[in-house]
């Protein structure tokens, strides 16, 4: 009879030894720590970024009540060292300045051009991505112009 029970025995011996030495490991449970503080990581740090491309939006007379200037075809470029231009719909220039992106949060300091936010130049908003669509959430910004550009609907790259 011991004869039998010694390869299950040392199955489980194998196998606990296995685990203590980073062999097969369980996931986290649901809504344990370790699985919101994965999901948190994604959320803050989109894997795909949005430096060097451009997006494309176009604002409805209805969705630019804020500010009826808004209302067009808008293109948002942002150029890989930094800086961003946003063109209308002919690709004459609007607003150049800079941006910084931090994990979700991308923040605009516009600096030139006839569409600038000059009381306040600067905006930041949380950004998400989901196929070639670019969700952005104002974050702190009071320019209404920026802030209908960028939060009317999602934004496409292009």
């Amino acid at each position: 009879m011991s004869v039998r029970l010694f390869p299950r025995t040392a199955m489980l011996v194998l196998s606990v030894a296995l685990w203590a030495c980073g062999g097969q490991q369980d996931e986290p449970a649901a809504g344990s720590s370790e699985t919101v503080a994965e999901e948190t990581a994604t959320s803050e740090a989109p894997s795909v970024t949005i430096a060097g491309r451009t997006l494309t939006t176009t604002v409805t007379t209805e969705e630019a009540t804020a500010e009826p200037l808004a209302a067009g075809t808008w293109d948002l470029a942002l150029a890989e060292d930094g800086t961003f231009e946003v063109t209308d719909a002919n690709a004459e220039g609007h607003v150049q300045g800079s941006y910084r992106i931090e994990g979700d949060r991308i923040v605009f300091t516009d600096a030139s051009g006839p569409g600038m936010c000059e009381d306040d130049p600067e905006g930041e908003y949380r950004w998400t991505m989901a196929g070639d669509e670019v969700s952005m959430t104002a974050v702190d910004d009071t320019c209404p112009g920026r802030l209908t550009v960028l939060t009317a609907h999602p934004l496409t790259m292009r």
